[in-house]
């Protein structure tokens, strides 16, 4: 599948039925749904369809996706590190009294403003999942279809246990690189907490997780880290670097 055939106007109708979960500025990264579907329905009417072409697009899109998935999780990676380089001067008793309230906040900003991506990228993977699987399902039916083999028209319960899809590399794709996707961003955000907890709840840790989950203004926050975000991680970095030349 060319890339661009991976526009959102191919994509319309699943952008729309799932509106509510769809982050707005990554609706071009999101499974192309509605394409597969085409092309199911192209191929459902054949006696015996050549699947090989639905096989290579269905992988290709499968990749394509987790690719992103990949690479924001990288970005993600990246602004936690940048916020470790600064542990030592937090912790750091004696430079207590250097540390402006200014520089405490760009931190909890930063810091918030990335736990709030893992929670973007975790429903943007999730959902992504949910649309694979549905097109899994209707691959199984061509795939029964071009085998003449009633055998397997059951609908599997999971997301790995799909047959007699498990024998594509897509489905290898999916069950080796993709769904193992969910426990790194799982981790990620369990280190936002934990990074939350050592920066600014150490003694009362217990509260770190719900202030992250639940903003007192979430507007407030939501525009302080669209149009800072990346001057803070900058900010950061300036932190450290006074710090370690002191």
């Amino acid at each position: 599948m060319s890339v661009s055939l991976i526009t959102l106007r191919s994509n319309r109708n699943f952008l729309d039925y799932y509106h509510d979960y769809i982050k707005r500025e990554w609706r071009r990264h999101y499974f192309s749904y509605d394409v597969l579907k085409e092309e199911y329905k192209a191929l459902k009417w054949k006696d015996k369809p050549k699947l090989h072409r639905f096989e290579k697009d269905f992988l290709e899109e499968i990749k394509r996706v987790d690719w992103f998935i990949k690479a924001t999780l990288f970005e993600i990676q990246q602004d936690l590190r940048k916020i470790s380089e600064t542990k030592a001067l937090f912790l750091d008793e004696m430079q207590m009294a250097k540390r402006k309230a200014q520089d405490e906040k760009t931190v909890e900003i930063t810091l918030r403003a990335i736990y709030e991506k893992c929670n973007d990228i975790e429903q943007f993977y999730s959902l992504n999942r949910f649309a694979i699987c549905k097109i899994a399902k209707k691959f199984e039916k061509l795939i029964d279809q071009s085998l003449l083999d009633d055998s397997h028209k059951d609908e599997a319960d999971g997301f790995i246990d799909f047959d007699p899809w498990r024998d594509h590399k897509s489905n290898e794709y999916f069950t080796q690189k993709f769904v193992p996707r969910e426990k790194i961003i799982q981790a990620l955000s369990n280190k936002c907490k934990a990074m939350y907890k050592l920066f600014f709840r150490r003694r009362y840790p217990t509260l770190a997780e719900g202030e992250l989950d639940f903003v007192k203004n979430k507007a407030r926050i939501h525009k302080s880290t669209q149009v800072l975000f990346g001057m803070k991680v900058g900010a950061i970095i300036l932190l450290v670097n006074y710090t370690h030349s002191e």
